[in-house]
């Protein structure tokens, strides 16, 4: 009997143990998810001013620091201290890069902030998010333990005055974690002098990556840290009441009630696993057969409409790119909205397969599309593995964007060109036409967003850059070149990969009264031809620039001798054509026009 009630008593106590740890887990996950997703969408919306306000601010902090390392060290968790003096930090509080930071701050507060209505008017209630504010790395603290505020929304609220530059003891270790590079949200309530807390941190990155600063955020959790807490008492007192209880029923129900309870219980915390597969066998005539049976059928509900949430999930994410959202600061596409928006440097990428009209007429309309499908099929995995993204098909076309680096372009633009050889190689094998392909990038401040009206709305992206990329690509064919990128694109791609190029001249874009200075990739052709060409590149360049100074007869001159020793340079054999066009014609502008391309 005492053993059958004790295992009555674990039973239930593991039961109320569960409640109250699952509650707690959940309410701690819910809400540091809303954290983290409202910190990663402000830091994803700050601009290259914002980053440069937090190192102006920070500068001048180290340099104003009254404070020496052995006070600064010795901050217990919790605790602040300042670190300027008054008339320092109330002349950084009054600068415009201090109240830029306040500002987003004040506005992330703001986006939270609940509205009630009692039927007649809407009422604002407070924010869901109490503070909001930013730190930076204290040099001292190597292991971040003591951080610096550098910026709070409620800088100036009378009885929470908290300036510029004071110091912070940490207690959360999300903030630590913020400051390795990872968004982070606490796991379980913090409590400091200012009240109970569930804080979240998340980076802010510069473009090279590197934290320069965390963004957090604090939720005011008194209210559910008491929840939870009554949760704990009620679910010690289930254990107490149960234990009495179950001394006086445990020889009448421990023997046929324990076993089918234990496998409903561990069948319970398998499905919470997400263990779909899961069955509960409970061969009885009483209630609890009949629950075990409910069970099963309530669990193989479940497995079938997640699959279906799964492939439908899937179906989406090939329509929409999870990048897209991703750089919207969505996590689902139920989440999307009309107007939805976000302004970010990338490089843009188009390619169109050259001659595709001619190709197409002489293929019927299911030939065509097999053939558009089995060279999407080939460029697609290229494009993802340089971690870039089709932002859409048009035609023939393909627009792909690359929010990292220049580098991963330039690097998907030679593969796509390394693949159609191999691609062109299967075509000849089966008694097709070889195919060829231009490529355009160029890398400029872009706006991603949704356009269209609620029942039909796409994701598009907006941008002078993403024009100028499709000139870009237009230009190859009139060019004789395969790969043409801007001037942004190609000087920060050098930054970080070494590619073999040339200086193409200057072209006049549609809508630019400047012209602007190009340049040919060269890799992504035949290894041989790269060499040869690149042997002649200083004397093509030299060609280029003595077209530019209409100098057409020395021009000419070079070019002839490099089209003469490298004749599939069909650069070279479209700038002799244009000199030969110009000569005697010295009023005419050689640059290439909108209306060449």
């Amino acid at each position: 009997m005492i053993v059958v009630s004790t295992l009555a008593v674990s039973a239930t106590g593991i039961t109320a143990y569960l409640i109250f740890s699952s509650t707690q887990t959940m309410i701690l996950d819910v809400m540091g998810g809303r954290l983290m997703d409202i910190a990663r969408t402000s830091v994803n919306s700050m601009t290259r001013e914002d980053r440069d306000a937090i190192r102006f601010l920070n500068e001048e902090i180290r340099d104003k620091s009254i404070q020496d390392s052995n006070k600064i060290l010795g901050i217990a968790p919790g605790d602040t201290l300042e670190s300027l003096e008054k008339a320092d930090s109330a002349r950084l509080m009054k600068t415009d890069q201090f109240q830029r930071l306040v500002t987003i701050l004040r506005n992330i507060k703001k986006s939270t902030v609940r509205i009630s209505s009692d039927g007649k008017e809407r009422k604002e209630q407070e924010s869901n998010i109490k503070y909001a504010y930013m730190f930076v790395p204290v040099p001292q603290s190597k292991d971040h333990k003591i951080l610096r505020f550098l910026a709070d929304a409620d800088y100036d609220t009378p009885d929470w005055e908290n300036p510029i530059a004071n110091l912070y003891g940490v207690k959360q270790s999300s903030f630590i974690r913020a400051f390795d590079g990872f968004p982070s949200a606490e796991d379980e309530f913090i409590a400091d002098k200012w009240g109970t807390w569930l804080s979240a941190a998340v980076p802010i990155k510069d473009r090279n990556g590197d934290t320069i600063a965390i963004l957090g955020l604090d939720y005011d959790a008194t209210g559910e840290a008491n929840k939870v807490r009554d949760l704990f008492y009620i679910c010690v007192f289930s254990v107490v009441a149960s234990l009495i209880l179950a001394l006086f029923l445990s020889y009448l129900l421990a023997s046929f009630m324990s076993r089918p309870i234990a496998k409903l219980q561990d069948g319970a915390l398998r499905v919470k696993e997400r263990d779909y597969d899961t069955r509960v066998d409970v061969k009885t005539n009483d209630e609890l057969g009949v629950l075990a049976d409910t069970f099963n059928s309530m669990v193989e509900e479940i497995r079938a409409y997640s699959d279906y949430l799964q492939a439908l999930n899937a179906s989406y994410y090939r329509f929409v790119p999870r990048e897209f959202l991703q750089h919207l600061g969505q996590e689902s596409i139920l989440n999307i909205r009309l107007g939805d928006q976000i302004q970010k440097e990338m490089t843009v990428l188009f390619s169109d397969i050259r001659s595709f009209t001619t190709i197409s007429e002489s293929l019927r309309p299911s030939e065509n599309f097999n053939f558009l499908n089995s060279y999407l099929k080939q460029v697609g995995p290229v494009i993802r593995n340089s971690r870039g993204f089709i932002d859409k098909y048009i035609g023939d076309a393909i627009m792909a964007l690359f929010p990292d680096a220049p580098k991963n372009a330039v690097e998907a633009a030679i593969n796509m060109r390394l693949e159609l050889l191999d691609f062109n190689e299967y075509r000849k094998k089966k008694g097709y036409q070889p195919i060829d392909i231009g490529v355009g990038l160029h890398t400029g401040v872009l706006m991603l967003g949704t356009i269209g009206e609620e029942e039909r709305m796409e994701s598009t992206v907006i941008a002078d850059a993403v024009n100028l990329a499709s000139r870009l690509e237009g230009l190859t064919k009139k060019m004789g070149s395969h790969i043409i990128v801007s001037e942004a694109t190609l000087r920060q791609a050098l930054e970080d990969m070494k590619i073999n190029y040339r200086f193409m001249g200057k072209v006049r874009v549609k809508g630019k009264t400047r012209s602007v200075p190009v340049y040919e990739v060269l890799d992504g052709d035949p290894a041989e031809l790269v060499d040869r060409k690149v042997a002649q590149k200083e004397r093509f360049e030299q060609a280029v620039m003595l077209y530019h100074k209409k100098r057409f007869t020395d021009a000419e001159a070079l070019f002839l001798s490099i089209y003469e020793a490298v004749p599939e340079d069909k650069a070279a054999r479209i700038y002799l054509d244009r000199c030969k066009k110009y000569f005697n014609t010295e009023q005419d502008d050689p640059v290439f026009a909108p209306g060449d391309f």
